[in-house]
């Protein structure tokens, strides 16, 4: 046995089994003939195994075509390489362990596997690689084994950051204990298609996954890139709860776990519709406190969503909590394509504190959410629908202008549906429904001003129209109470018609219509009662000045319904003439009752009900005029013409 100490930049040869208390290689070359070992067996690959204490390398590499393996364990004491191993030509392998320290001065390259087993510290950037090329390895099974793998911690030798590059082609790298945790490392570039494993927290300048395939397997609580970015080019599963802190995070494949997800600063999800984002458990959430660019079809969390910065959407989107939040805390706009956008959030409030669709308006948009608050504008050019399903306090608010580009409905169940500012088609009139059940719905701001609606049907309780109304599309309301606003128009035009069920109304200003359509009032519930004229009984009341408001307006005039089981009065303050064809209607076991003159002039009359009574103050004067009744009584004067 031998025990060689070699000085600087000289070579150090061995052709036989050596056993040394110490060896010292201080600037020269330690050369591994495989067919023979450092304390092994001479039929074994590589070196065998160091049991020594404060060992410092310099320089190791394999020589001629067959590699060696470089084992070394020193116990206690500090493990260092004090330059590049494999080099000139990669070792078969490198197992360093040291319950010290292990240091590292230089690159190391394998063929096959590298563990480094206790603390390590970067004294210098560092370049890991197994290059799985076995074709100049004789006798060892092709790419058995090409991991890197740190059981203990890693971290920069002193203050300075050191990057660190680590590359296994389709292996694995794990790094077991806490990265950084004590000494920051610099710029972290990785390449694997098999696992790359993080079982502790990581502090870094920078960490890139560049494989795009594999996995990379975040479980050990947070990574912290605080002034650059994060890339993950291959897919992420979460082990644990975790918080990322980066300039920009970026995921371009998949991201699944159990767990919570919270993202301080930018994030990109997706590069493709598959790279989705699933975290389940139970309330388990995504938060994001920068922008967020949403590149994938499907983000589904069971606990809340968070997009605290712009929200762009790269491509058609839906977005499902189970049962809780999603909140947008600035602007969502798509990209530069109209991008579809789903929301399913059970019983979860869905909140737009920003404008919606400013920038670029969004597609086809279906949500489905406890309730829904839109703070600023809301602009859509897809088929929308927008259902709360909360009963009774699924509210839905939207505070800022609405703009939709295709036919909308907005449906709550028995629940407030509020649009505090205009509602407005994007070009073309779009079709619209609006429906609370009992809840209250209310216009604040104009309908229709900028660019008209289509065909139209709003259902609620109590249904006011604050300012005024524009429609070119068959129009129906349905409510229990409705209101229209003083001095503000109601149109609907294009020779479309306009029905109104109601058990109570009041008309503010003018109901407009053309000469094509038809307006009709009629009670919604069937045992309402309807007065017609300022001194007439009736739950369902049009007043002498409300008649003037829609008189002459449409083409023909319609009161009454024919389903309608209760009394319809005539009875006016002041004579009145009505300048278009009049229908008054009931079932047949309605009536109707005329205290005062009804006047058509050269207009058709149709009183259709079960009895038909006109007192004796009450002529019939008309064009054509059809009666229809079970009991028909007329006590004063009928002129046709």
């Amino acid at each position: 046995y031998y025990s060689y100490s070699c000085g600087y930049y000289s070579t150090c040869t061995s052709y036989n089994p050596i056993s040394a208390s110490s060896i010292s290689v201080l600037g020269g070359q330690l050369t591994v003939y495989s067919s023979y070992g450092l304390g092994g067996s001479s039929t074994t690959y590589g070196i065998g195994n160091w049991n020594l204490s404060n060992i410092v390398y310099s320089y190791v590499a394999s020589n001629g075509s067959t590699p060696a393996a470089f084992t070394v364990n020193t116990g206690a004491g500090n493990l260092t390489l004090g330059s590049t191993v494999g080099a000139s030509q990669s070792l078969l392998s490198v197992a360093l362990t040291s319950t010290a320290k292990i240091s590292l001065n230089g690159s190391v390259s394998t063929l096959l596997s590298q563990t480094y087993t206790g603390p390590t510290v970067l004294n210098s950037a560092v370049s890991l690689a197994t290059t799985n090329n076995s074709s100049n390895l004789t006798g060892v099974t092709t790419n058995t084994n090409n991991n890197i793998s740190f059981t203990s911690t890693l971290n920069s030798a002193d203050a300075t950051t050191r990057n660190l590059t680590v590359a296994t082609g389709f292996k694995n790298i794990t790094f077991t204990g806490a990265v950084g945790g004590s000494q920051g490392l610099g710029n972290i570039s990785l390449t694997s298609t098999g696992t790359t494993t993080f079982s502790a927290a990581v502090s870094a300048s920078q960490l890139v996954q560049n494989a795009t395939s594999g996995t990379t397997a975040i479980n050990g609580a947070s990574i912290n890139t605080t002034g650059d970015v994060q890339t993950y080019n291959n897919n992420v599963t979460l082990g644990a709860d975790t918080a990322l802190t980066a300039t920009t995070a970026t995921f371009n494949g998949t991201v699944s776990g159990a767990y919570y997800l919270a993202i301080t600063g930018n994030a990109v999800f997706g590069n493709a519709t598959a790279d989705r984002v699933s975290l389940t458990g139970t309330n388990k959430y995504l938060t994001v406190s920068g922008t967020t660019t949403i590149n994938t079809d499907q983000m589904t969390t069971s606990g809340y969503q968070t997009y605290s910065g712009v929200v762009t959407l790269g491509a058609g989107t839906t977005l499902t909590t189970t049962n809780n939040n999603i909140t947008f805390g600035s602007t969502l706009n798509s990209d530069v394509s109209n991008r579809s956008f789903a929301v399913s959030a059970g019983s979860g409030t869905l909140r737009f504190s920003g404008a919606v669709g400013s920038n670029y308006a969004l597609g086809a948009t279906t949500i489905n959410a406890g309730v829904v608050i839109a703070d600023s504008t809301f602009s859509t050019v897809g088929i929308t629908g927008i259902t709360t399903t909360t009963n009774l306090t699924g509210t839905q608010t939207y505070t800022g202008a609405v703009t939709i580009g295709a036919a909308s409905s907005f449906i709550a169940s028995n629940s407030n549906i509020t649009f505090s500012s205009t509602l407005n088609s994007a070009s073309t009139a779009q079709a619209l429904t609006v429906t609370a059940g009992t809840g209250t719905v209310q216009f604040a701001g104009a309908v229709g001003y900028l660019n008209a609606l289509g065909i139209s049907n709003i259902t609620g309780g109590t249904i006011t129209f604050s300012d005024a109304f524009y429609s070119t599309g068959t129009t129906t309301i349905t409510g229990n109470t409705v209101q229209t606003t003083t001095a503000k128009v109601f149109s609907v035009i294009s020779s479309a018609s306009l029905t109104i069920n109601a058990d109570a109304i009041t008309v503010g200003a003018a109901l407009t219509g053309s000469a094509g359509g038809t307006l009709t009032i009629q009670p919604r519930t069937a045992s309402t009662t309807m007065g017609v004229g300022t001194s007439a009984a009736g739950t369902l009341s049009l007043d002498d000045t409300e008649l003037g408001y829609i008189n002459g307006k449409f083409g023909s005039l319609i009161l009454g319904s024919t389903s309608g089981t209760a009394l319809i009065t005539v009875d006016y303050a002041s004579p009145f003439i009505y300048t278009q064809p009049l229908t008054i209607r009931s079932s047949s076991t309605g009536s109707v009752t005329a205290s005062d003159t009804l006047n058509t002039g050269t207009n058709g009359l149709t009183i259709s009900s079960g009895a038909v009574t006109t007192n004796n103050l009450a002529e019939i004067i008309s064009g054509n005029l059809s009666i229809t009744g079970t009991a028909i009584s007329l006590n004063n004067n009928v002129t046709t013409s």
